[in-house]
């Protein structure tokens, strides 16, 4: 439940200023590195309605052509630096926010993956909290791990 107040309190603020989100020191990486294994960024932001007022930003959306008999992949990304705060503050507020996408795409019948994309050195430190590591798993998290100096992905978690 409190996951949920803190995104409202998100989506309060963010109605309040009615300007676009700021980008995560690493958003340009992460968009590089998708481009790099091939993925077409479509939307930077992915701008998204949940009912009638408001409005949120998912910092990327990207397509992927996989083969003539799958077709195109979509999918979401949601970019976190964690550089504010606590590692299990900041990890706190990403999964809140994550979970709001996620279920909520999935409410305007949008059933493609979103992921959260961080960079290695995080998640290094988060393989070294099972706490984190038992609610990744819990709630299903997709991760992409992001080396942010060579701009490449390390690893796709699902």
């Amino acid at each position: 439940l409190e996951i949920f107040q803190i995104f409202i309190t998100f989506i309060k603020t963010y109605e309040k200023t009615n300007t676009q989100m700021a980008r995560d020191l690493i958003h340009y990486q992460v968009r590089r590195a998708l481009e790099k294994d091939g993925w077409k960024v479509t939307a930077d932001p992915f701008r998204v309605k949940f009912g009638k007022k408001t409005t949120v930003e998912i910092d990327l959306q990207a397509n992927k052509f996989i083969s003539f008999e799958k077709g195109n992949e979509q999918i979401f990304i949601e970019i976190k630096t964690f550089q504010k705060r606590s590692l299990l503050y900041t990890f706190y507020e990403a999964l809140g926010q994550y979970l709001c996408y996620r279920d909520g795409l999935e409410e305007l019948g949008i059933t493609k993956p979103v992921y959260l994309a961080i960079p290695l050195p995080v998640y290094k430190k988060i393989k070294k909290t099972p706490f984190i590591i038992r609610r990744i798993y819990q709630y299903k998290l997709n991760l992409i791990i992001i080396d942010t100096t060579s701009e490449k992905i390390i690893e796709w978690k699902n």
